[in-house]
Formats: C-alpha cells, structure tokens, sequence
C-alpha cells in the first residue's frame, strides 16, 4: 500500500515538472509571477525580488 502512494505521488510530480514552464531549479512562483534559476539575484536580494514582483504585477516601483 504504502508503495502505491509513493508511486502516485513520483508520477504526479513527473507530470507536474514535466508540463511546467520552468527551465530548471530553483524556481519559484508567487501570486503567479514565476521566478526562475536565470535571475539568481532573487532569490537573494529581497529588495530585487520586491521590485520584480511589483513589476510582475504592474505597479509602479
């Protein structure tokens, strides 16, 4: 049994990784703004990732 639900769980995050836009890792999403391995500075710099979230999300800066 516990051998099914591990299988289900491989095969769902396959499928999900399989069919996302990301490139590779790391990668994150927030509120639907993707932050991808290409932009490494934000996942470091907070006032980076506040300004291209705020971008993402078309506020002023």
């Amino acid at each position: 049994m516990l051998g099914t639900k591990h299988q289900d769980f491989v095969e769902a995050a396959d499928e999900v990784l399989r069919t996302s836009p990301v490139p590779g890792t790391p990668a994150m999403a927030i509120d639907g703004a993707l932050i991808t391995s290409d932009r490494p500075e934000l996942f470091t710099d907070r006032s980076r990732l506040h300004r291209h979230l705020r971008k993402a999300a078309g506020a002023t800066a």
